[in-house]
C-alpha cells in the first residue's frame, strides 16, 4: 500500500531488529466530528489486542463504537510482521460525509473538534494506563 510507507518501514525494522513491541495503538483521524457525535473506532485483526485494549479503556469511557476484523491504516504494518496493533478513529456515519479536507491545502486546525480530539487521546491514555504492567528490570 502506498501509503503505509512510514509505518511499513518501522514494523519492518521492528521485525528485523527483533525489538519487543509488546502493542502497537495508531491514532489516525481522531478531530471530525461534524454531528458532535463522539463516535470512534477501534479496528485491528488481532481480535484478542484489540478486545483486551477496548474492555480496558471502557472500564473509564463509553463514547465508543467498536469494530473488529478490520483494517484500517498503519497498524496493518505491524499486524503484517506480527505485532499486535490497532488503529483508534473517528466514526462517522453514512450519512455524514468522511472528512471532506483529507491530505488537501485545507486540512487545516479549524476544521478539527478539539474537544473531541481531546476526549480521544484520554481515551487512549485511558487504555493504555488500564493496560500497563511493571517492566522487570534486566
Amino acid at each position: 500500500n502506498p501509503f503505509l510507507l512510514g509505518s511499513s518501514h518501522a514494523a519492518t525494522n521492528a521485525r528485523a531488529n527483533n525489538e519487543n513491541i509488546i502493542g502497537m495503538i495508531n491514532l489516525d483521524m481522531i478531530g471530525y466530528s461534524p454531528d458532535d457525535v463522539y463516535d470512534i473506532e477501534i479496528v485491528g485483526l488481532d481480535t484478542n489486542f484489540t478486545k483486551y485494549f477496548y474492555s480496558k479503556a471502557n472500564t473509564n469511557y463509553s463514547i465508543i463504537q467498536y469494530f473488529l476484523n478490520e483494517w484500517a491504516s498503519d497498524e496493518h504494518s505491524f499486524q503484517r510482521k506480527g505485532f499486535p496493533a490497532l488503529t483508534i478513529e473517528e466514526h462517522t456515519l453514512p450519512s455524514v460525509r468522511s472528512y471532506p479536507w483529507y491530505h488537501s491545502s485545507e486540512d487545516l486546525l479549524n476544521k478539527i473538534n478539539i474537544s473531541f480530539t481531546s476526549e480521544v487521546v484520554k481515551y487512549t491514555i485511558s487504555g493504555i494506563a488500564q493496560m500497563a504492567r511493571p517492566v522487570k528490570k534486566k
